[in-house]
């Protein structure tokens, strides 16, 4: 190959390899996995896809081991706040945290029947929901969440 056109084609590559890098390992909070859960409150189940990080997946895993049932309370006028009882790793980010979202946020588990933006990590969202029914469900005051595989 010609010396001139060499150093072209070669730094041509390395932007082309560094392009595909970042388009396959860059996950955000944003990319879901193909793992789902079950989100039970009183008499209605919901179905929760979970995202792909670490944080979901070690959530996921303690479901391994049976159901997991949280109290919560009122978190603002958005959404259902509990403590998990145990911790998960956190990536907390800067998002925009939408309708039927669950995060991880302060050690406790947070599911969102608004919206907000706040630095959380988020586990997962609640499937085929819209505002009205969510905040009927969850209702004002305490609620028990529960979650199962």
């Amino acid at each position: 190959m010609n010396k001139k056109l060499m150093a072209p084609v070669v730094i041509i590559l390395l932007i082309v390899c560094g392009v595909l890098f970042f388009f396959f390992t860059n996950k955000t909070s944003e990319s879901y996995s193909d793992k789902r859960i079950k989100l039970i409150v009183g008499a209605a189940t919901m179905e929760v896809r979970l995202y792909d990080n670490e944080t979901a997946e070690a959530f996921y895993n303690q479901l391994k081991s049976g159901h997991i049932i949280i109290e919560t309370s009122d978190n603002g006028n958005d959404g259902k706040a509990g403590e998990l009882g145990f911790n998960l790793s956190k990536n907390d980010e800067s998002v925009t945290i939408q309708l039927g979202d669950i995060v991880y946020q302060d050690n406790k588990l947070v599911v969102y029947y608004g919206k907000n933006t706040s630095e959380v990590t988020k586990i997962g969202r609640i499937q085929d929901t819209n505002s009205s029914y969510l905040k009927n469900i969850l209702g004002s005051g305490n609620v028990k969440l529960e979650f199962s595989i």
